[in-house]
Order: C-alpha cells, then sequence, then structure tokens
C-alpha cells in the first residue's frame, strides 16, 4: 500500500501539469464543481508532450465536501486556475488519506494546465508627452496583445491588438494623475500578473538617471527603486554588447530582454526612456582595428524594435508640461571613430539631420527645464562643430552623459554637465572644468517642483549617499536675471 499511495502521489502532481492524463469522467465529476480541465492549445510546447493512458477515481461523498478553508481552492488572475492553497496530506496505509489523495487527484486534474506566467515587462513612452504610456512585454510563441488596466484592483478597461507577435506593444492612456494605475497583460494563453504603475503626479516629479547598466558591478535597480521614481531615463550602453563574441543579426533583442528579467520589478513599475549608446548596437566585435565590415548598427535596429520611444527613436525628445520640463536624447558616442567600420552614431555634422533637429527644437523649447542626454564625453560634444553643439545645449539646463565610468560634475560658464554611471569605480577621464568628481557608483536624481518651478539635481550613491547636490535655476529666472 505504501508503495501504491507514493505512486498516487507523483501522479496528483503530474496530473496538474498534464491535461492530456485527465479523465472524462473525473472532469465531470461533481467534486469539480464549475472548475473545468483545459486543453493546450497548437502554439503551447505542453501540447507537443505524448498523452498518457487516463486515470479513472472513485470519489466519496466525503471527498467531495472540504472540511476547512483552507481546502478551497482560489481563483488565479491567469486564464487557468491555479491552486493557491491546499493542505499537506500525510500518506498512511488508512483508507481516509487514501480518499484524501483521490479528492486530492480529482481537485489538480480538474484545474488543468496553469498557463504560461508572463514576467518581462517594461513600460515606455512613443508619444511626446506622458497622456499615454506604452506596456511591453515579450512571450515564447506568437500571440495577439491584450492589456487590461484600470485605477482599482478590478481593472475594468481593456485594449487589444489582434496581430500574432512575440514582441508586443500595446500603448494605453494615462487620463489621471495622483491614481495607482494597475494592469496585466495577456497573449494567448499566458497571461501576467496583476501590476502597479504611479500616475504622472502634480505636485512633485522624481526622475532618475541611470547609464552602463550593461557593466554593473553589483545590483542597481533597487537603489533607484527606494528614490520612487515617476520616470527612468538612461544615458546609454544598457548591455555590453548585442553579440556574445560571434556576429549576430541587427535584429537581435536577447541582450535588452535579459537587462528587463534582471530587473522586473522597477521597469514593470517604471516608465523608461533611453538613450543610445555604442554598446546598444554592437552586432560583432570591435577588434584591434576596424574590420571590413561595421561593427555597429548605425541605425539600432534592435534597440528601435525593443523600445517603444518618441519620434525616430535614435533621438527624441519627452515633455512633462505640469512641471514646465523637456528631455531630449542625442545620438552622440564613439565620435572619433566617424567615418570607420568602428562608427557608432548618427552623423553630427552642421549639414546633418541630428544638428537640423537639435537646432531647431532648443530654439522652439519654451519650456523652464531642458535637459539632454546623450554618450559621449561631455567635453568633446561642447567643442563639436566650433564649439556650436555646445552653445545649443548651453540653452537648455543642464547635460547627462554616461560616457565614463565615474560620476562628476563640471561647470561651465553657470551651466553643468554631468556624468553618471551604476559602473562608476573606473578610470575617471576628469572634464578640464570638473567641480566634483567621485569614484563611485551612482545616478543622478532628478527632483522637480511645480509652483515655483524648481529642479534639484543629486548625484547619489547606491548607497543612498548624496554625493553633490545642486539647485538649478528656471530658465526663465535665469533670463530675467540677465543685465
Amino acid at each position: 500500500m505504501k508503495n501504491n499511495l507514493k505512486e498516487l502521489k507523483a501522479v496528483v502532481v503530474g496530473a496538474a501539469y498534464s491535461p492530456a492524463i485527465i479523465s472524462p469522467s473525473i472532469a465531470a465529476s461533481p467534486a469539480c464543481g464549475s472548475w473545468r480541465a483545459s486543453t493546450p492549445t497548437s502554439g503551447d510546447s505542453r501540447a507537443r508532450r505524448p498523452a498518457a493512458a487516463p486515470l479513472s477515481c472513485a470519489v466519496t461523498e466525503n471527498a467531495r465536501r472540504p472540511k476547512t478553508q483552507k481546502h478551497r481552492i482560489q481563483d488565479s488572475p491567469h486564464l487557468h486556475t491555479s491552486i493557491k492553497h491546499f493542505p499537506i496530506i500525510p500518506f498512511s496505509k488508512t483508507s481516509a488519506n487514501t480518499t484524501k489523495c483521490a479528492f486530492l487527484l480529482v481537485l489538480l486534474t480538474c484545474l488543468g494546465t496553469p498557463a504560461a506566467e508572463i514576467e518581462r515587462i517594461w513600460l515606455t513612452h512613443q508619444t511626446n508627452a506622458p497622456h499615454q504610456l506604452v506596456v511591453n512585454w515579450e512571450t515564447d510563441e506568437p500571440g495577439d496583445s491584450v492589456v487590461e488596466f484600470g485605477v482599482t484592483d478590478a481593472l475594468g478597461e481593456r485594449i487589444t491588438r489582434e496581430e500574432s507577435v512575440k514582441l508586443h506593444h500595446v500603448e494605453i492612456p494615462l487620463a489621471q494623475k495622483n491614481v495607482t494605475y494597475h494592469y496585466r497583460v495577456r497573449s494567448g494563453a499566458a497571461a501576467s500578473a496583476r501590476h502597479t504603475l504611479k500616475g504622472y503626479p502634480t505636485d512633485e516629479l522624481r526622475v532618475a538617471v541611470v547609464a552602463d547598466t550593461g557593466f554593473a558591478k553589483q545590483a542597481w535597480a533597487a537603489a533607484v527603486q527606494r528614490e520612487n521614481p515617476h520616470l527612468l531615463l538612461s544615458a546609454g550602453d544598457h548591455v555590453p554588447a548585442l553579440h556574445r563574441g560571434q556576429p549576430v543579426a541587427r535584429e537581435n533583442i536577447a541582450a535588452f530582454s535579459q537587462l528587463v528579467g534582471r530587473s522586473p520589478e522597477l521597469f514593470g513599475a517604471t516608465p523608461w526612456l533611453a538613450a543610445l549608446g555604442n554598446h546598444d548596437r554592437e552586432i560583432r566585435p570591435r577588434g584591434p582595428k576596424p574590420p571590413p565590415e561595421p561593427v555597429y548598427d548605425i541605425e539600432a535596429t534592435a534597440f528601435r524594435a525593443f523600445f517603444a520611444l518618441p519620434g525616430d527613436e535614435w533621438h527624441w525628445h519627452f515633455d512633462v508640461p505640469d512641471f514646465g520640463v523637456r528631455f531630449v536624447a542625442l545620438d552622440l558616442s564613439h565620435l572619433s571613430d566617424m567615418g570607420t567600420t568602428w562608427q557608432t552614431c548618427h552623423p553630427y555634422a552642421r549639414d546633418g539631420v541630428q544638428f537640423g533637429w537639435y537646432r531647431e527644437l532648443m530654439a522652439a523649447s519654451r519650456q523652464p527645464f531642458v535637459i539632454t542626454l546623450y554618450n559621449e564625453r561631455n567635453s568633446s560634444v561642447r567643442g563639436l562643430e566650433g564649439g556650436e553643439w555646445g552653445r545649443m545645449i548651453a540653452q537648455g539646463s543642464l547635460a547627462i552623459t554616461g560616457f565614463g565610468y565615474f560620476g562628476e560634475r563640471a561647470e561651465v560658464n553657470g551651466f553643468s554637465f554631468y556624468n553618471t554611471s551604476v559602473s562608476g569605480t573606473g578610470t575617471p577621464y576628469a572634464d578640464p572644468k570638473s567641480a566634483v568628481l567621485k569614484s563611485e557608483d551612482n545616478f543622478v536624481l532628478l527632483t522637480f517642483r511645480r509652483e515655483p518651478p524648481q529642479l534639484s539635481v543629486e548625484l547619489k550613491s547606491l548607497n543612498g549617499q548624496v554625493l553633490d547636490r545642486k539647485e538649478v535655476s528656471s530658465r526663465r529666472t535665469a533670463q530675467e536675471s540677465k543685465p
């Protein structure tokens, strides 16, 4: 009998994951109540398993009546139900426990196959303002894209895209402020757990800026989460490369997927806008000298496929009107390699697309605060095109790069140029105008207050220490104070 019960225990566990072995008599049993055995879809890898022989089971009236509260099986947030609580049943030679085993077998087989859970989710904006949000996720099998969302746990709203894809982007409205949004995603038989995100505020806006996440030597996401940011910006080099020693296709997004998979709590709860670095498009090893074929995908195909960003995506701007701030991302990195097969970024020349776009944007910007992001050395960028790039950037409020593995604030005629890196213990290439230089893993925290417009900039270590702090005046105030 003991051996038979061990076999039954193994069958019970296996039955929960193999709906093909459910007997029709069990599925129709009164013990199943409203539950139904599920059948895997053709896209489910479980459907390809060989079917086992059907089982049968006698169920007594006592087995059909749960004795205590903890025997109840609760609904799951997924498409299929799953067990939340069930008792651990001791196995013995008694017929009573044999009946309990049979009852557990019935319940487990009636529940059917648990749906695959979607865990890799990230949030972005592809509009130039925060009234819309893109929910992004991946699935192993192609399927439709569904987001259920609302300002309560009941959700209540739903947006569906019917195309069959593995990489999903669904845009939802963020119509309310100062609320917590709840959401869940679905694709075919797969579903996520419920997640939450903050609606944009009306009193204080917190924005975290990170860089070099592809080279972090310690966990950094938790340090950012402790600041409870409403928005996450990144200044390049999110991944070490797109390849792993051998050339890969320009469309290969695996490195970005792994980045999200390491910090799902942050990326599933905080909108994220990313600026390009050279490593974010490295499709083959760089080598000691420029090879015959391009090392970098200048068009950043994988990056633009993975992130749903505003505009052309390789450069963009994003405004938060309630706080009078405009964020601008440029594509500037490894400028010394321009014109070779090591070239990483779009041209910066005066007659190029990027220069013209930035010049027009800065001339039209009326926001109290304008912040520019890129991934090149600050002093190099300031000198481009006879210093014209530096003059355009200085029309804003401050600039942030992720070029070097250190923390820094440089001051040029009262304008601040920051370098930040969550891998901040590398060689510090000090700016000639450096005012603060730190060899610590760090990030930048921007805190905006609405009335009157105020901006506080903190360079923070991952343990929460403030390495540097500066108050930045509104551009309007600065202009009014000029003689």
